[in-house]
This record gives C-alpha cells, sequence and structure tokens, in this order.
C-alpha cells in the first residue's frame, strides 16, 4: 500500500495545482485502513525519512536547523508517532536538498 500512495505522490505531487487535492486523499485512504495498518504505514514512512536522514550523514538537530523544525517532531515522525502532511515531507526533502521521491523511495 505504502508504494501505490508514493507512486501517486510522485505524480500529483508535480502538479501543484493539485497537492491540496491529493494531501486530502491520502487522509480518506488512511482513516478506511485499520488502527494497526495505519500504524505501520506511519511507522514505515518514519524508518524511510530516518534511514535517509542518516545515509546523508544529517543528525535530527542539523535537520531541524536546515528545515526551521522542532526536533522533537522530526524524532516523533522517525518513529511513526505523527502523521506528516505531504507539504511537511516536501520540507524535509528540501532540507536534505533530494527529491520528494526518493526521500519515500529510499533511492541512494
Amino acid at each position: 500500500m505504502l508504494t501505490i500512495l508514493i507512486q501517486d505522490i510522485n505524480i500529483i505531487f508535480c502538479n501543484q495545482v493539485r497537492l491540496h487535492f491529493f494531501s486530502y486523499y491520502i487522509s480518506i485512504s488512511l482513516l478506511m485502513i485499520s488502527k494497526k495498518d495505519k500504524r505501520n504505514f506511519l511507522i514505515e514512512i518514519g524508518q524511510l525519512v530516518k534511514s535517509k536522514r542518516e545515509s546523508l550523514d544529517i543528525t535530527q538537530s542539523e535537520l531541524a536547523r536546515l528545515t526551521d523544525k522542532d526536533r522533537q517532531n522530526i524524532n516523533r515522525l522517525e518513529k511513526g508517532y505523527i502523521n506528516p502532511s505531504i507539504v511537511y515531507l516536501k520540507e524535509l526533502a528540501d532540507g536534505m536538498q533530494i527529491e520528494l521521491s526518493d526521500l519515500l523511495l529510499n533511492k541512494k
């Protein structure tokens, strides 16, 4: 399920006008899955973010500074405790100077 949503992100994210619609689409999709599946989905997103951040040798504190985010929120995201918006994930990718698809698909 994660890969399907990520592919949709890449297609729709290229079209800036449809960004808000897609964020709503993800929210609806996550509401239709079980709590356990939703938690696993959020954990997987967090693991992808953490893996990419560590592969770039960036600490949570450095990423927080680069993105004007709170380190504790980045920590919570990486542990799967928060449901990030697509805009939040794009800001993290920009802070790491990578494409959003590279972040979510964990491309090397």
